[in-house]
Protein backbone atom coordinates (compact mmCIF):
# COMPACT_ATOMS: atom_id res chain seq x y z
CA UNK A 1 0.00 0.00 0.00
CA UNK A 2 2.67 2.59 0.90
CA UNK A 3 4.40 1.71 -2.26
CA UNK A 4 1.31 2.20 -4.12
CA UNK A 5 1.20 5.93 -2.93
CA UNK A 6 4.44 7.17 -3.22
CA UNK A 7 4.43 5.83 -6.71
CA UNK A 8 1.49 8.09 -7.55
CA UNK A 9 2.95 10.43 -5.97
CA UNK A 10 5.56 10.70 -8.14
CA UNK A 11 2.97 10.07 -11.38
CA UNK A 12 0.90 13.12 -10.27
CA UNK A 13 4.74 15.45 -9.28
CA UNK A 14 6.01 14.05 -12.70
CA UNK A 15 2.85 15.27 -14.92
CA UNK A 16 2.31 18.91 -12.92
CA UNK A 17 5.81 19.38 -13.62
CA UNK A 18 5.13 18.82 -17.49
CA UNK A 19 2.01 20.63 -17.47
CA UNK A 20 4.17 23.72 -16.16
CA UNK A 21 6.55 23.00 -19.03
CA UNK A 22 3.72 23.04 -21.39
CA UNK A 23 2.44 26.30 -19.92
CA UNK A 24 5.96 28.09 -19.70
CA UNK A 25 6.52 27.43 -22.86
CA UNK A 26 2.86 28.07 -24.24
CA UNK A 27 3.57 31.43 -21.78
CA UNK A 28 6.86 32.23 -24.16
CA UNK A 29 5.49 31.48 -27.73
CA UNK A 30 2.92 33.98 -26.76
CA UNK A 31 5.02 36.55 -25.56
CA UNK A 32 7.32 36.48 -28.23
CA UNK A 33 4.18 36.12 -31.43
CA UNK A 34 3.15 39.44 -29.21
CA UNK A 35 6.56 40.80 -29.40
CA UNK A 36 7.09 39.61 -33.17
CA UNK A 37 3.61 41.49 -33.96
CA UNK A 38 4.33 44.56 -32.19
CA UNK A 39 7.68 44.99 -33.83
CA UNK A 40 6.18 44.40 -37.61
CA UNK A 41 3.42 46.81 -36.57
CA UNK A 42 6.03 49.04 -35.53
CA UNK A 43 7.89 48.50 -38.68
CA UNK A 44 5.35 49.26 -41.02
CA UNK A 45 4.03 52.42 -39.04
CA UNK A 46 7.56 53.29 -39.59
CA UNK A 47 7.25 52.66 -43.09
CA UNK A 48 3.87 54.21 -43.69
CA UNK A 49 4.88 57.60 -41.92
CA UNK A 50 8.26 57.74 -43.70
CA UNK A 51 5.91 57.05 -47.21
CA UNK A 52 3.30 59.79 -45.63
CA UNK A 53 6.28 62.32 -45.20
CA UNK A 54 7.86 61.88 -48.35
CA UNK A 55 4.56 62.32 -49.66
CA UNK A 56 4.13 65.30 -48.44
CA UNK A 57 7.50 66.65 -48.93
CA UNK A 58 6.66 65.68 -52.47
CA UNK A 59 3.34 67.50 -53.13
CA UNK A 60 5.00 70.79 -51.54
CA UNK A 61 7.44 70.50 -53.78
CA UNK A 62 4.86 70.30 -56.98
CA UNK A 63 3.05 73.31 -55.52
CA UNK A 64 6.80 75.30 -54.80
CA UNK A 65 7.31 74.52 -59.05
CA UNK A 66 3.34 75.87 -59.41
CA UNK A 67 4.32 78.96 -57.68
CA UNK A 68 7.75 79.51 -59.38
CA UNK A 69 5.75 79.17 -62.71
CA UNK A 70 3.13 81.71 -61.91
CA UNK A 71 6.13 83.90 -60.35
CA UNK A 72 7.89 83.66 -64.12
CA UNK A 73 4.43 84.43 -66.41
CA UNK A 74 3.99 87.62 -63.66
CA UNK A 75 7.55 88.81 -63.52
CA UNK A 76 9.65 87.45 -66.26
CA UNK A 77 9.25 89.60 -69.78
CA UNK A 78 9.77 86.59 -71.90
CA UNK A 79 7.18 84.17 -70.10
CA UNK A 80 4.78 87.00 -69.87
CA UNK A 81 5.06 87.66 -73.56
CA UNK A 82 4.46 83.99 -74.67
CA UNK A 83 1.98 83.72 -72.45
CA UNK A 84 -0.50 86.42 -73.32
CA UNK A 85 0.38 86.58 -77.16
CA UNK A 86 0.75 82.58 -78.26
CA UNK A 87 -2.44 80.85 -77.87
CA UNK A 88 -0.76 77.15 -78.14
CA UNK A 89 2.65 78.52 -76.35
CA UNK A 90 4.10 75.89 -73.72
CA UNK A 91 7.30 75.57 -71.82
CA UNK A 92 8.90 73.14 -69.25
CA UNK A 93 11.41 73.25 -66.76
CA UNK A 94 13.21 70.69 -64.18
CA UNK A 95 14.55 72.30 -60.53
CA UNK A 96 16.90 69.54 -58.91
CA UNK A 97 17.66 69.97 -55.31
CA UNK A 98 15.60 73.15 -54.91
CA UNK A 99 15.69 73.31 -51.14
CA UNK A 100 18.93 71.50 -50.66
CA UNK A 101 18.02 67.86 -50.96
CA UNK A 102 20.04 65.88 -53.25
CA UNK A 103 17.05 63.49 -53.86
CA UNK A 104 14.06 66.49 -54.59
CA UNK A 105 13.08 68.00 -57.78
CA UNK A 106 10.11 68.77 -59.41
CA UNK A 107 9.31 69.56 -63.28
CA UNK A 108 6.76 71.73 -64.17
CA UNK A 109 4.74 72.06 -67.99
CA UNK A 110 2.84 74.97 -68.36
CA UNK A 111 0.52 74.63 -72.05
CA UNK A 112 -1.68 77.79 -73.52
CA UNK A 113 -5.12 76.77 -74.39
CA UNK A 114 -5.57 80.65 -75.83
CA UNK A 115 -4.35 83.95 -75.56
CA UNK A 116 -3.08 84.13 -71.68
CA UNK A 117 -4.77 81.22 -70.69
CA UNK A 118 -2.99 77.53 -70.13
CA UNK A 119 -2.83 74.86 -67.86
CA UNK A 120 0.33 74.29 -65.31
CA UNK A 121 1.18 70.56 -64.27
CA UNK A 122 3.72 70.13 -61.65
CA UNK A 123 5.37 66.91 -60.84
CA UNK A 124 7.47 66.90 -57.00
CA UNK A 125 9.78 64.00 -57.23
CA UNK A 126 11.59 62.19 -53.72
CA UNK A 127 13.94 59.92 -54.27
CA UNK A 128 13.99 56.45 -51.90
CA UNK A 129 16.54 54.71 -50.62
CA UNK A 130 15.48 51.52 -52.58
CA UNK A 131 15.67 53.57 -55.94
CA UNK A 132 11.78 54.03 -56.13
CA UNK A 133 10.19 57.49 -56.83
CA UNK A 134 7.90 58.52 -54.66
CA UNK A 135 5.60 61.87 -56.52
CA UNK A 136 2.74 63.91 -56.52
CA UNK A 137 1.10 65.76 -59.43
CA UNK A 138 -0.32 68.95 -58.81
CA UNK A 139 -2.35 71.17 -61.97
CA UNK A 140 -4.02 74.36 -62.40
CA UNK A 141 -5.47 76.37 -65.13
CA UNK A 142 -4.64 79.99 -65.52
CA UNK A 143 -5.73 83.03 -66.94
CA UNK A 144 -5.02 86.61 -67.09
CA UNK A 145 -7.68 89.10 -68.58
CA UNK A 146 -6.17 90.90 -71.41
CA UNK A 147 -9.00 93.23 -73.11
CA UNK A 148 -9.64 96.51 -72.66
CA UNK A 149 -13.68 98.01 -71.51
CA UNK A 150 -14.92 97.45 -74.63
CA UNK A 151 -17.26 94.16 -74.97
CA UNK A 152 -18.92 95.27 -77.74
CA UNK A 153 -22.73 95.98 -77.43
CA UNK A 154 -23.17 93.32 -74.92
CA UNK A 155 -25.36 93.53 -71.80
CA UNK A 156 -23.01 90.01 -70.77
CA UNK A 157 -19.96 88.62 -71.48
CA UNK A 158 -17.87 85.69 -70.45
CA UNK A 159 -14.80 84.75 -71.19
CA UNK A 160 -15.89 80.66 -71.35
CA UNK A 161 -19.51 79.30 -71.16
CA UNK A 162 -22.60 81.01 -70.39
CA UNK A 163 -25.27 78.59 -68.83
CA UNK A 164 -28.96 79.71 -68.52
CA UNK A 165 -31.05 76.80 -67.05
CA UNK A 166 -34.25 76.70 -65.66
CA UNK A 167 -34.41 80.42 -65.60
CA UNK A 168 -36.11 83.33 -67.25
CA UNK A 169 -33.71 86.27 -68.10
CA UNK A 170 -33.74 89.08 -70.45
CA UNK A 171 -31.07 90.86 -71.99
CA UNK A 172 -31.98 94.54 -73.49
CA UNK A 173 -30.72 97.27 -75.48
CA UNK A 174 -27.37 95.16 -76.18
CA UNK A 175 -26.29 91.49 -76.76
CA UNK A 176 -24.69 88.52 -75.20
CA UNK A 177 -21.23 87.32 -76.22
CA UNK A 178 -19.41 83.62 -75.35
CA UNK A 179 -15.70 83.12 -75.76
CA UNK A 180 -16.86 79.22 -75.71
CA UNK A 181 -20.40 78.12 -74.87
CA UNK A 182 -23.68 79.81 -74.80
CA UNK A 183 -26.18 76.58 -73.61
CA UNK A 184 -29.86 77.40 -72.62
CA UNK A 185 -31.72 74.38 -71.05
CA UNK A 186 -33.97 72.82 -68.58
CA UNK A 187 -37.23 75.31 -69.34
CA UNK A 188 -35.52 78.51 -69.67
CA UNK A 189 -36.87 80.99 -71.05
CA UNK A 190 -34.40 83.85 -72.76
CA UNK A 191 -35.19 86.99 -74.54
CA UNK A 192 -31.87 88.96 -76.72
CA UNK A 193 -32.81 92.21 -77.88
CA UNK A 194 -29.78 92.52 -80.29
CA UNK A 195 -27.26 89.39 -81.22
CA UNK A 196 -26.08 86.21 -79.53
CA UNK A 197 -22.59 85.80 -79.83
CA UNK A 198 -20.54 82.45 -78.88
CA UNK A 199 -17.29 81.87 -80.17
CA UNK A 200 -17.33 78.19 -80.07
CA UNK A 201 -21.53 76.62 -80.35
CA UNK A 202 -25.29 78.11 -79.11
CA UNK A 203 -26.93 74.81 -77.62
CA UNK A 204 -30.51 75.12 -76.96
CA UNK A 205 -32.38 72.29 -75.36
CA UNK A 206 -35.82 71.21 -76.69
CA UNK A 207 -37.29 72.24 -73.29
CA UNK A 208 -35.95 76.05 -73.16
CA UNK A 209 -36.80 78.77 -75.48
CA UNK A 210 -34.60 81.60 -76.85
CA UNK A 211 -36.16 84.62 -78.69
CA UNK A 212 -33.25 86.82 -80.48
CA UNK A 213 -34.01 90.29 -82.09
CA UNK A 214 -30.42 90.25 -83.70
CA UNK A 215 -28.37 87.88 -85.43
CA UNK A 216 -27.15 84.63 -83.91
CA UNK A 217 -23.41 83.87 -84.45
CA UNK A 218 -21.47 80.64 -83.49
CA UNK A 219 -19.87 77.68 -84.80
CA UNK A 220 -23.16 75.90 -85.78
CA UNK A 221 -24.57 79.08 -86.66
CA UNK A 222 -21.76 79.85 -88.62
CA UNK A 223 -20.07 82.55 -88.76
CA UNK A 224 -18.78 82.09 -85.42
CA UNK A 225 -18.59 85.23 -83.51
CA UNK A 226 -14.93 86.38 -82.78
CA UNK A 227 -12.96 86.38 -79.69
CA UNK A 228 -13.45 88.95 -77.46
CA UNK A 229 -10.62 89.97 -74.33
CA UNK A 230 -11.73 89.88 -71.10
CA UNK A 231 -11.51 93.85 -69.62
CA UNK A 232 -8.50 93.66 -67.67
CA UNK A 233 -9.16 95.59 -63.83
CA UNK A 234 -6.05 96.03 -61.47
CA UNK A 235 -6.81 95.35 -58.35
CA UNK A 236 -4.13 96.22 -56.47
CA UNK A 237 -0.69 96.57 -58.37
CA UNK A 238 1.80 99.45 -57.21
CA UNK A 239 0.73 101.34 -60.19
CA UNK A 240 -1.24 104.77 -59.21
CA UNK A 241 -4.19 103.47 -61.51
CA UNK A 242 -5.28 100.50 -59.37
CA UNK A 243 -8.09 100.61 -57.35
CA UNK A 244 -6.66 100.12 -53.92
CA UNK A 245 -4.27 103.34 -54.78
CA UNK A 246 -7.28 104.78 -56.35
CA UNK A 247 -9.64 103.95 -53.09
CA UNK A 248 -11.27 106.79 -50.55
CA UNK A 249 -11.46 104.05 -47.92
CA UNK A 250 -9.98 100.80 -47.47
CA UNK A 251 -11.21 98.08 -45.59
CA UNK A 252 -9.64 94.36 -44.63
CA UNK A 253 -12.76 91.40 -44.50
CA UNK A 254 -13.16 91.67 -40.99
CA UNK A 255 -13.62 95.46 -40.61
CA UNK A 256 -16.09 95.53 -43.03
CA UNK A 257 -18.11 92.85 -41.82
CA UNK A 258 -18.47 94.61 -38.59
CA UNK A 259 -19.93 97.23 -40.29
CA UNK A 260 -22.14 95.06 -41.95
CA UNK A 261 -23.34 93.63 -38.88
CA UNK A 262 -23.50 96.70 -36.98
CA UNK A 263 -27.02 98.12 -38.75
CA UNK A 264 -29.82 96.34 -41.12
CA UNK A 265 -28.51 98.54 -43.99
CA UNK A 266 -24.55 100.08 -44.77
CA UNK A 267 -24.60 102.74 -47.17
CA UNK A 268 -21.44 103.07 -48.87
CA UNK A 269 -20.95 107.10 -50.24
CA UNK A 270 -17.67 106.87 -51.05
CA UNK A 271 -16.53 106.89 -54.91
CA UNK A 272 -14.38 103.87 -54.43
CA UNK A 273 -14.85 101.86 -51.69
CA UNK A 274 -11.89 98.52 -51.57
CA UNK A 275 -12.17 95.38 -49.41
CA UNK A 276 -9.15 93.37 -48.48
CA UNK A 277 -10.80 90.15 -48.75
CA UNK A 278 -14.08 88.37 -48.83
CA UNK A 279 -17.15 89.79 -48.70
CA UNK A 280 -20.49 88.05 -47.56
CA UNK A 281 -24.23 89.97 -47.70
CA UNK A 282 -25.83 87.99 -44.91
CA UNK A 283 -29.51 87.53 -44.90
CA UNK A 284 -31.89 90.84 -43.92
CA UNK A 285 -29.07 92.45 -44.38
CA UNK A 286 -28.96 95.75 -47.39
CA UNK A 287 -25.92 97.17 -48.85
CA UNK A 288 -26.40 100.71 -50.28
CA UNK A 289 -23.39 101.55 -52.71
CA UNK A 290 -23.71 104.91 -54.26
CA UNK A 291 -20.72 104.91 -56.68
CA UNK A 292 -18.00 101.91 -56.71
CA UNK A 293 -17.23 98.68 -54.43
CA UNK A 294 -13.85 96.68 -55.07
CA UNK A 295 -13.54 93.17 -53.56
CA UNK A 296 -10.15 91.24 -54.10
CA UNK A 297 -11.98 88.49 -52.83
CA UNK A 298 -15.38 86.64 -53.31
CA UNK A 299 -18.94 88.51 -52.42
CA UNK A 300 -21.61 86.23 -51.59
CA UNK A 301 -25.44 88.10 -51.46
CA UNK A 302 -27.86 86.10 -49.68
CA UNK A 303 -27.84 82.25 -48.56
CA UNK A 304 -29.34 79.00 -48.99
CA UNK A 305 -30.26 78.18 -45.69
CA UNK A 306 -33.78 80.14 -45.03
CA UNK A 307 -34.19 82.01 -41.79
CA UNK A 308 -36.18 84.78 -40.27
CA UNK A 309 -34.27 87.84 -41.19
CA UNK A 310 -36.25 88.07 -44.37
CA UNK A 311 -33.57 88.31 -47.65
CA UNK A 312 -30.50 90.11 -48.84
CA UNK A 313 -30.46 93.41 -50.82
CA UNK A 314 -27.74 94.97 -52.81
CA UNK A 315 -28.39 98.25 -54.70
CA UNK A 316 -26.26 100.53 -56.41
CA UNK A 317 -26.55 104.03 -57.37
CA UNK A 318 -24.42 105.58 -60.69
CA UNK A 319 -23.47 109.20 -60.95
CA UNK A 320 -22.47 110.67 -64.35
CA UNK A 321 -18.83 110.22 -65.50
CA UNK A 322 -17.98 108.19 -61.85
CA UNK A 323 -17.55 104.38 -61.63
CA UNK A 324 -20.49 102.18 -60.63
CA UNK A 325 -20.90 98.61 -59.66
CA UNK A 326 -19.27 95.55 -57.78
CA UNK A 327 -15.75 94.64 -58.99
CA UNK A 328 -14.56 91.42 -57.61
CA UNK A 329 -11.20 89.24 -58.10
CA UNK A 330 -12.99 85.97 -57.24
CA UNK A 331 -16.35 84.97 -57.35
CA UNK A 332 -20.13 86.48 -57.34
CA UNK A 333 -22.86 84.31 -56.00
CA UNK A 334 -26.44 85.59 -55.66
CA UNK A 335 -27.96 82.96 -53.19
CA UNK A 336 -31.75 81.66 -52.36
CA UNK A 337 -32.33 84.42 -49.72
CA UNK A 338 -31.28 87.06 -52.00
CA UNK A 339 -34.47 90.33 -52.08
CA UNK A 340 -33.93 92.86 -54.21
CA UNK A 341 -31.00 93.61 -56.06
CA UNK A 342 -31.13 97.13 -58.45
CA UNK A 343 -27.87 97.95 -59.66
CA UNK A 344 -26.66 100.71 -62.26
CA UNK A 345 -23.43 99.54 -62.32
CA UNK A 346 -21.12 96.75 -63.65
CA UNK A 347 -20.93 93.40 -62.02
CA UNK A 348 -17.48 92.03 -62.89
CA UNK A 349 -16.09 88.80 -61.51
CA UNK A 350 -12.55 87.55 -62.97
CA UNK A 351 -13.63 84.17 -62.09
CA UNK A 352 -17.03 83.08 -61.64
CA UNK A 353 -20.63 84.87 -61.73
CA UNK A 354 -23.01 82.46 -60.29
CA UNK A 355 -26.70 82.96 -59.91
CA UNK A 356 -28.67 80.18 -58.24
CA UNK A 357 -32.40 79.67 -57.12
CA UNK A 358 -32.74 83.52 -56.88
CA UNK A 359 -36.25 84.08 -56.43
CA UNK A 360 -36.22 88.09 -55.44
CA UNK A 361 -38.38 90.44 -56.15
CA UNK A 362 -36.92 92.21 -58.29
CA UNK A 363 -33.41 92.07 -60.34
CA UNK A 364 -32.18 94.20 -62.49
CA UNK A 365 -28.69 95.16 -63.62
CA UNK A 366 -28.34 98.31 -65.83
CA UNK A 367 -24.25 98.12 -67.25
CA UNK A 368 -23.51 95.21 -67.94
CA UNK A 369 -22.34 91.69 -65.91
CA UNK A 370 -18.86 90.43 -67.17
CA UNK A 371 -17.03 87.35 -65.41
CA UNK A 372 -15.10 84.51 -66.61
CA UNK A 373 -17.48 81.99 -66.76
CA UNK A 374 -21.61 82.68 -65.75
CA UNK A 375 -24.44 80.76 -64.58
CA UNK A 376 -27.91 81.05 -63.82
CA UNK A 377 -30.05 78.49 -62.55
CA UNK A 378 -33.55 78.25 -61.35
CA UNK A 379 -34.25 81.97 -61.06
CA UNK A 380 -38.15 82.11 -62.14
CA UNK A 381 -38.07 85.87 -61.15
CA UNK A 382 -37.04 87.83 -63.80
CA UNK A 383 -33.49 88.57 -64.47
CA UNK A 384 -33.48 91.83 -66.50
CA UNK A 385 -29.94 93.20 -68.04
CA UNK A 386 -29.36 96.37 -69.88
CA UNK A 387 -26.74 97.20 -71.75
CA UNK A 388 -25.45 100.66 -70.84
CA UNK A 389 -21.95 101.56 -72.96
CA UNK A 390 -21.42 104.77 -70.56
CA UNK A 391 -21.36 102.90 -67.76
CA UNK A 392 -18.90 100.53 -68.41
CA UNK A 393 -16.58 102.97 -69.62
CA UNK A 394 -16.63 105.17 -66.81
CA UNK A 395 -16.22 102.12 -64.43
CA UNK A 396 -13.30 100.32 -66.17
CA UNK A 397 -11.67 102.71 -68.36
CA UNK A 398 -8.09 103.08 -66.67
CA UNK A 399 -8.22 99.42 -66.00
CA UNK A 400 -4.92 98.11 -67.70
CA UNK A 401 -3.68 95.29 -65.64
CA UNK A 402 -5.38 92.19 -63.59
CA UNK A 403 -4.29 89.50 -62.25
CA UNK A 404 -2.98 86.22 -63.10
CA UNK A 405 -5.88 84.06 -61.30
CA UNK A 406 -5.00 80.35 -60.39
CA UNK A 407 -8.59 78.03 -60.63
CA UNK A 408 -9.58 74.56 -61.14
CA UNK A 409 -6.25 73.36 -58.46
CA UNK A 410 -6.15 69.31 -58.30
CA UNK A 411 -3.70 66.83 -56.54
CA UNK A 412 -3.10 63.40 -58.40
CA UNK A 413 0.01 60.92 -56.40
CA UNK A 414 1.52 58.02 -57.93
Amino acid sequence: MFATKTNKKKFIAKHQRGAALVMTIMVISALLFMSLYFLNFSTTEKKITTIQTKGVNAYYLAEAGINEMVWLIQNDSTYKDNFENISDWTASFTRNAPFGNANESYTVTITNSGLAQGEIVSVGSVANIDGSVTKRVVKTFVYRALGDPDIGNNAIYANGNINITGSIVNFYNGGTHSNNNFVVTGNAQVYIERDLEAVKNFILSSSASAIVDGNIYAANYPPSADVINMPAVDFDSASSDSFLNKADVVYDSIAFSNLIDASSTLTLNDDITYVSGDVNLPEGKSLIIKGLLVIDGDFTIGTNIAGDHGGSSLSVYYTTGKPAGVLVSGDIYFKNRTNVVDITGVLYANDTLNINNVNSSTFIVRGAMIARKFTISSSWTPIDIYYDGDIIINTLDNASDSPTLIVDHWEEEY
